[in-house]
C-alpha cells in the first residue's frame, strides 16, 4: 500500500512521465492486482534467537534473526509471546513451573511459517555478555554466581569470564552450543590463573561441547575462557566463528545437575531418583515432573526416531532441583525396570525378564555386566545399550552368549554413532548372557548406561519430511508422509487431527505390500478462513497387535516435534 500512496504523490506531470514510459504495460497490470487485493508477504525464515533461552519466571527480549516482513505472529508452546514493534524482536515471558530445558519458537504469517528455532530453559539468573571480554585484561568480571551468560562467538573471537574464588571451592562451566542449540561451532573452554596460564581444558563432552570443572588451590581470581572453531572444518585452522555462532555457557560454583539415576523409570507418581553431576549433595532424592507444562503436553517435543530403535512409546519426565544448576531427562516406559550398580565383578549374571530396561554402571576399569535371559528357538530380542546419545561417557558394546559360554555376535557402534543396538534370532531355546562392556575398557563413577532388552514386535513409525504445510483455501493441500513398519505390521490407518472447520482430508490406509506400504500422500481440502496452527497425524494399527502412533517431524538436535504446522490461505475477496 506504500507504493500505492508513493505514486499517487506525485506531481500530475511526474505520473504521466511514468505512465508512458516503457514499462507502462508491466505498471498497469502491477497497479490493476495491487488494487484487486492486498499484496502478500513472503513466509518468514528464522535461523536463530538471540539470547537463545532464558530462565524460569523471567521475561526476556529477543532477537529472532532471519528474513521476514515486520510484524509477523510467533508460537512457541508453554511461552507468552509478545511481537514487539521494533523489528524482529519479541518478549517472552516463561512460566515458572515449565517442566522443559528447551521449547521450539516459530515465527508465522497469513503465508505460512519458518522452521522453529530452539529457545532453552534455565533456573539461573542470566545475563548477555559484555564485549570486548577478548583478552584476561579485558575480562568481564561483574557476574554473579551461579549465572547463564549468553554470548556469540564471532569471526577469531575468545569470551573471557574472571571469577573470584576461595581456596578449595570447585567452578564448573558448561556449555550450550552445538548439540542443542544447532550453532556451527565447535568449542573449547580453559580455566586459566590470574596470569592466563592454563590449568584445565575441555573440548568435546556432549558432542561438540565442552564442560569443565577446577578446584582452586588458593583464593583468587580464575578465568573462564571460551574459543572456538567451525564445526564444519575448513582449510583453516585459526580461531573462527560468525553471528550465528549463538551459546550459553552456565557457571557456578554449586551443584550442576547433568544426570538423574534410574535412566528409565516405569511410573511417573510418587518417583524419586538421585541426582548426579558436579558439587551435588551427598544422596539427594529428587521427584520427577512430566516434560513440559499441561498446556501443550502434546506438543512437546519428543525423541526423534533413530536406528536404534528405542521403543516409541516412551516418554520423558523432567528432574529439576531448586538452587541447582541444570536439569535432567528420565525416560518413562511401559516396561520394567531394574538399578544394576556396584556388583562384584565376578558375580554371576543378573538374571532378567523380557521386555526390561537396566540402568547399570561400568564403575571399574575392563568392567563387563552381564544379564541372563530366556528365549524360546525362533524368538526374535533387541538389545539396545546407550549412552553417548544420553549424554554420558561410555562407549558401550554389546555381546551375546549362549549357556555353553560361546559368543554368538558382538555389535560396537550403531546409527552412525558410539551407541549400539543388536538384533537376534534364537537358534534354540535355552538360556542367554546378554554382555555390556566399554569399548575402551574405560570405567568411572559417572559411567552410566540403560540397557534396554525386548522381543522384537510388530511396529511402525511415521514421519514426515517438513514442519509445515500451506493450503490456500479452496486448492487440495498434498502431505506426504513415509512408512516405516517393523515386523509383520498389519494396516495402518492414518488422520489427521486439529484441521480448522471447513477443512478435510479423508484417512488414509497403508497397505501390508504395494506403493503405499513405504509412504502414503493425505490430501487436505475445504474452504476455511484463515488459519495458522498445528495439526496432528495419527495412525492406527489393528492387525496383529492394536496400537496408536503420532507421526513426527524430521529429526534435529535429536528430537522431533510430533505435530506439524499448518496455514490456510483465505481466497481475496
Amino acid at each position: 500500500m506504500l507504493a500505492v500512496q508513493r505514486i499517487w504523490c506525485r506531481t500530475p506531470s511526474q505520473y504521466a512521465k511514468s505512465w508512458h514510459s516503457p514499462f507502462r504495460p508491466i505498471a498497469a497490470a502491477w497497479l490493476l492486482a495491487l488494487l484487486a487485493g492486498p499484496l502478500i508477504a513472503d513466509p518468514p525464515t528464522l535461523e536463530y534467537l538471540f539470547p537463545a533461552g532464558g530462565a524460569r519466571g523471567s521475561r526476556v527480549t529477543v532477537e529472532c534473526k532471519g528474513k521476514f516482513d515486520w510484524p509477523v505472529q510467533a508460537d512457541a508452546p508453554g511461552l507468552q509471546v509478545a511481537v514487539s514493534d521494533q523489528s524482529g524482536q519479541v518478549q517472552i515471558s516463561i512460566p515458572s513451573d515449565l517442566a522443559t530445558d528447551r521449547v521450539w519458537l516459530r515465527l508465522y504469517n497469513a503465508s505460512g511459517a519458518s522452521e522453529p528455532a530452539p529457545f532453552l530453559i534455565s533456573g539461573s539468573a542470566e545475563v548477555v555478555e559484555s564485549e570486548p571480554n577478548d583478552s584476561p585484561a579485558q575480562a568481564q568480571s561483574d557476574l554473579n554466581l551461579p549465572v547463564v551468560v549468553n554470548g556469540v562467538l564471532k569471526g577469531a573471537d575468545a569470551d573471557t569470564f574472571a571469577i573470584p574464588l576461595h581456596a578449595g571451592q570447585t567452578l564448573i562451566a558448561a556449555l550450550d552450543a552445538h548439540s542443542r542449540l544447532g550453532s556451527p561451532i565447535d568449542a573449547v573452554l580453559q580455566i586459566a590463573n590470574s596470569q592466563g596460564i592454563v590449568l584445565a581444558d575441555n573440548h568435546d563432552w556432549l558432542g561438540l561441547d565442552p564442560q569443565i570443572s577446577y578446584q582452586a588451590k588458593s583464593a583468587g581470581f580464575y578465568l573462564v575462557r571460551l574459543f572456538g572453531f567451525l564445526a564444519l572444518p575448513n582449510q583453516s585452522i585459526a580461531l573462527q566463528g560468525g553471528n550465528n555462532c549463538i551459546n550459553r555457557l552456565s557457571m557456578t560454583t554449586g551443584p550442576l545437575i547433568t544426570h538423574a539415576i534410574p535412566l528409565a523409570v516405569s511410573e511417573q507418581s510418587n518417583i524419586r531418583v538421585q541426582l548426579v553431576g558436579w558439587n551435588i549433595p551427598e544422596a539427594p532424592q529428587i521427584s520427577i515432573q512430566t516434560l513440559g507444562h499441561p498446556v501443550f503436553k502434546n506438543i512437546v517435543e519428543v525423541e526423534a526416531p533413530s536406528e536404534l530403535r528405542t521403543a516409541l512409546d516412551t516418554q520423558q519426565v523432567m528432574v529439576i532441583a531448586d538452587e541447582m544448576v541444570g536439569c535432567a531427562r528420565v525416560r518413562h516406559v511401559s516396561m520394567p525396570v531394574s538399578l544394576v550398580i556396584d556388583r562384584p565383578i565376578d558375580a554371576p549374571p543378573v538374571e532378567v525378564d523380557l521386555p526390561h530396561a537396566i540402568t547399570g554402571r561400568l564403575k571399574s576399569p575392563a568392567q563387563v555386566d552381564r544379564y541372563a535371559i530366556s528365549l524360546k528357538q525362533g524368538q526374535q530380542l533387541l538389545a539396545t545399550v546407550q549412552s553417548r546419545t544420553l549424554g554420558l561417557l561410555p562407549d558401550p558394546m554389546l555381546r551375546l552368549f549362549d549357556s555353553a559360554g560361546k559368543q554368538l555376535a558382538e555389535v560396537d557402534d550403531s546409527a552412525g554413532g558410539r551407541d549400539a543396538i543388536m538384533a537376534f534370532t534364537a537358534p534354540a531355546d535355552g538360556s542367554y548372557v546378554v554382555a555390556v562392556l566399554d569399548r575402551h575398557q574405560a570405567g568411572g563413577p559417572k559411567a552410566y548406561y540403560l540397557l534396554t532388552l525386548r522381543p522384537e514386535q510388530e511396529d511402525f513409525e511415521l514421519t514426515f519430511s517438513a514442519t509445515s504445510l500451506v493450503v490456500p483455501a479452496g486448492e487440495i493441500g498434498q502431505l506426504p508422509g513415509n512408512v516405516l513398519r517393523r515386523g509383520a505390521a498389519g494396516p495402518i490407518t492414518l488422520n489427521l487431527e486439529g484441521l480448522p472447520e471447513g477443512m478435510t482430508c479423508e484417512p488414509v490406509v497403508s497397505a501390508v505390500d504395494g506403493e503405499t506400504s513405504k509412504g502414503v500422500t493425505l490430501k487436505i481440502s475445504g474452504n476455511s478462513r484463515s488459519y495458522s496452527g498445528p495439526i496432528r497425524v495419527v495412525g492406527r494399527m489393528e492387525q496383529p497387535r492394536s496400537l496408536l502412533r503420532y507421526a513426527t517431524t524430521p529429526a534435529r538436535l535429536n528430537a522431533a516435534l510430533p505435530y506439524l504446522w499448518l496455514t490456510v490461505i483465505a481466497p481475496t475477496q
